[in-house]
């Protein structure tokens, strides 16, 4: 039987991955292409943007080719039931440890500027429960979770970079290719990136999306509105983190974007500190980026064996990303795991419908 259509809208979709994808990795981004490129971390930056669209269009491009069937469905029919059982069974259980990154990296963000008293756990089982219970929602409620939420994203993004430019000396993101210009080291910069949990979320968030859309047809171009939106945000927040503090002043921060935050000073007294009312709404960006990878996680669960509900599964996935998330010893080891955990689930959430698109062009 063909999915039930909710009414889900390209404006919906593209919210669903600005606000997936600018998640709270974003305070440590600009690190990630400073520790291998140095100043060329901005044009990496833009490489891991431009493959990020290249999959958004196969995803895309699969949607369009079966317009009723989430992932799960349409690899039945391309590749096999047992294949397609063993990729789903795969595919939730990488989006468990990509989510729980996120969650322990939300809890470390907590623990070092607003809940220092505060045990790191309870501040990981509040945000879990609150996701848990928004993701027991329909996807139609879960469009407009995203819609609402999203001024509250980009506005103090798009506040932060006008801050911040007048703090920037724009020759810093210079040599744009990097000091020691190479090949190799640019691709693996860039593919660090793009490996990053929020990335990888804010992509696989479309299978869940795809199929309760009001019109698939318009599946690409709701992605490519998403995408435009993303693009201008991370590279806006990275270019002018580059330019304020430099490649290597990045290099010894933690979240380097929040040390951006920290160093801009607003004439009035009661605004003077900018970081705190960041985070706040740092937080907001972290909430939606957990939720979208709570609900790839339940939902693919739910496709792979086949049960009708996926609502049942909230609380019962609450322990297992708290006990993932709460594996790393400390916010090191957590950064230490992040890029070989992402790369590795890269191979897969990128590699297979990449796969499915080649095999259903084969096959009518």
């Amino acid at each position: 039987m063909p999915n039930q259509r909710e009414p889900v809208t390209t404006v919906q979709l593209a919210c669903v991955i600005i606000n997936s994808t600018i998640g709270i990795s974003v305070l440590s981004l600009p690190r990630w292409g400073a520790e291998i490129v140095g100043s060329g971390g901005v044009f990496a930056t833009f490489l891991a943007l431009i493959f990020y669209l290249i999959f958004l269009v196969i995803l895309s491009l699969v949607a369009r080719r079966f317009p009723e069937q989430n992932l799960i469905q349409f690899g039945n029919k391309i590749v096999g039931k047992y294949i397609s059982f063993i990729f789903g069974l795969m595919i939730t259980v990488l989006f468990v440890l990509l989510t729980s990154m996120v969650i322990r990296e939300f809890g470390e963000v907590m623990a070092t500027t607003l809940l220092r008293e505060t045990p790191l756990e309870v501040s990981l089982f509040v945000m879990l429960a609150i996701v848990a219970i928004a993701s027991r929602k329909n996807i139609s409620e879960f469009g407009y979770i995203h819609f609402y939420y999203i001024p509250f994203i980009i506005m103090p993004g798009l506040f932060l970079i006008s801050m911040a430019i007048p703090e920037g000396d724009f020759f810093r993101i210079l040599p744009v290719l990097g000091n020691e210009p190479s090949l190799t080291g640019m691709l693996d910069s860039s593919m660090t990136i793009i490996a990053l949990p929020f990335f990888q979320i804010g992509l696989y968030t479309l299978t869940v999306i795809f199929p309760k859309m009001q019109d698939p047809k318009k599946a690409l171009k709701g992605s490519l509105y998403g995408w435009i939106g993303v693009f201008i945000m991370i590279m806006s927040i990275t270019t002018v983190t580059y330019a304020a503090l430099g490649a290597e002043q990045i290099n010894e921060e933690v979240w380097p974007v929040l040390a951006l935050a920290r160093s801009i000073s607003f004439p009035m007294p009661p605004f003077q500190r900018l970081d705190i009312f960041f985070i706040v709404f740092w937080i907001i960006t972290a909430f939606t980026t957990i939720l979208s990878g709570f609900l790839i996680s339940i939902h693919t669960f739910a496709d792979t064996f086949k049960m009708n509900n996926h609502r049942k599964l909230s609380y019962w996935f609450l322990p297992v990303f708290l006990f993932v998330a709460l594996v790393p010893e400390n916010n090191v080891q957590m950064y230490d795991w992040m890029p070989i955990i992402g790369k590795t689930s890269l191979v897969i959430t990128a590699g297979y419908p990449t796969l499915l698109v080649i095999i259903s062009m084969f096959k009518k």
